[in-house]
């Protein structure tokens, strides 16, 4: 094995010196979908032959390892990946037989040039005695609104994994959610919004994912633990159900439904560390639910609820009585301490939230989950 890996990485090297080939690793390294045995290592390299942009059908050969030890030496698993423009230049790496509660190292390189070291610790097995887990959660994350503190935050705490819900990037153009007024860092970035305008085509949703990644806070979590990861609305498009979505529309140049929401996909696959091949070889697309198992103490559920079973939102459902109830209600919670909520009747408005999505999410016609994940989940 290790014969075939330095040969390997010798020609990898050869025909790299042959082309002049470059390569930087600018968003940084990533893992995720941790099992106890298993877990996904990722990068995106950005390569450069004669310092220009290498063709899409230029194959870079990009070594990876896994050690105990933060200078990867002593590697328990290595390999070579190879990708290419088809793949956007994305590495990942589905490593197996590692031992679970040992703390891994991994990296990349690339003729020399390596990435950041990466970090994860990967859960017991089922049944396994657990006492706690230590994760942070996150969701609605967009890039225009502000600085992701948030994460830097999260990549100080030693965490076992991290979780993201959804909207990981949003699709808007700069006219919209925030517009130049509303918006922190538009202008202070080189290059701003990319691209400037609305994410519909497959080169637009990888430059969309392009910016959020080189964002020095999400490198920094992304390296320290495993991220846990399903897609809400806005990696796709606002409000979308099985056959559109709000903010898709045909007639003003957005093209066909279907062939957005692929692009979509295909970007998330490429971007994020989640396993996006099942158990027969198979690419998973928009069959993103799974489960995770931490030992005794938990099992996570991971569900899609916007592409497969989604039934459509009726007309004016964003002004519907549950989202007015609520927005009022954070409103208000939102600028009182816990120890000023009684006198301001919170539990009651709460109470009110809830009652009024029962009655709502009750309708009949009306479902977020398909008939294969409910037998799924069952």
């Amino acid at each position: 094995m290790a014969r075939t890996l330095l040969l390997a990485a010798l020609a990898a090297a050869l025909a790299a010196c042959a082309w002049g080939l470059t390569a930087t690793f600018d968003h940084g390294v990533a893992s995720g979908d941790p099992l106890p045995d298993g877990i996904i290592i990722w990068t995106r390299v950005t390569p450069r032959v004669r310092e220009d942009r290498a063709p899409d059908n230029f194959t870079v050969g990009v070594a990876w390892s896994v050690s105990e030890a933060a200078d990867l030496s002593g590697p328990v698993a290595e390999g070579m990946f190879e990708t290419n423009g088809t793949l956007d230049w994305t590495v990942k790496v589905d490593v197996r037989n590692l031992i679970s509660s040992v703390q891994y190292y991994y990296g990349f390189n690339v003729n020399g040039v390596s990435s950041k070291v990466g970090t994860f610790r990967l859960p017991k097995p089922a049944g396994e005695a657990m006492e706690q887990l230590k994760y942070a959660l996150f969701a609605c994350a967009n890039w225009g609104f502000g600085y992701f503190n948030a994460y830097d935050l999260a990549s100080r705490y030693d965490l076992d994994f991290h979780v993201h819900l959804g909207d990981f990037i949003y699709e808007y153009g700069l006219e919209r959610s925030p517009n130049a007024e509303q918006a922190v860092r538009f202008a202070q970035q080189p290059k701003g919004l990319t691209p400037p305008h609305e994410a519909v085509s497959l080169d637009d949703y990888r430059k969309r994912y392009a910016l959020y990644r080189a964002d020095p806070a999400l490198q920094l979590l992304s390296a320290k633990s495993a991220l846990i990861a399903v897609w809400d609305d806005h990696e796709i498009t606002n409000n979308p159900w099985m056959g559109g979505a709000s903010n898709h529309n045909p007639d003003e140049g957005e093209g066909d439904w279907v062939e957005r929401w692929m692009a979509a996909v295909q970007a998330y696959h490429e971007w994020m560390p989640i396993r996006s091949y099942d158990s027969e070889g198979e690419f998973i697309s928009k069959r993103i639910y799974r489960s995770f198992q931490f030992g005794d103490l938990a099992t996570m559920i991971i569900i899609e609820t916007r592409l497969m079973g989604r039934t459509k939102q009726d007309e004016g459902e964003e002004d519907s009585a549950p989202n007015t109830v609520f927005g009022a209600t954070v409103g208000v919670v939102g600028g009182l301490a816990p120890e000023e909520w009684q006198a301001n009747n919170v539990s009651i408005q709460l109470e009110q939230i809830r009652d009024s999505a029962n009655e709502f999410r009750s309708r009949d016609g009306k479902k977020i989950l398909g008939d294969s994940q409910l037998s799924w989940v069952q």
